[in-house]
């Protein structure tokens, strides 16, 4: 499960949890895109996942970003990957 927490104004947050491994970051507001499609990118493996995008608001520019890069990811294996 990864949770991303968007927020307007400050950095967003990131909890990564697989299997028994937790990991958490701050991702800059202005690189919130780049930084979500990386995370991303080490989940390509083929196993069930869950990505939850949390305070995504439609008019912020980097929230946006994130939301386009978590439903590309979704969307190249939509029978193992989950965006909610």
């Amino acid at each position: 499960v990864t949770i991303i927490r968007l927020k307007a104004v400050l950095n967003a947050l990131c909890v990564q949890v697989v299997g028994s491994m937790r990991r958490t970051c701050v991702i800059d507001k202005g690189a919130v895109k780049e930084i979500v499609e990386k995370l991303l990118r080490e989940w390509s493996d083929g196993k069930r996942r869950l990505v939850v995008l949390d305070g995504f608001l439609r008019h912020e520019q980097d929230h946006l970003g994130a939301f386009i890069a978590c439903n590309k990811w979704r969307d190249m294996d939509r029978s193992n990957r989950r965006l909610v």
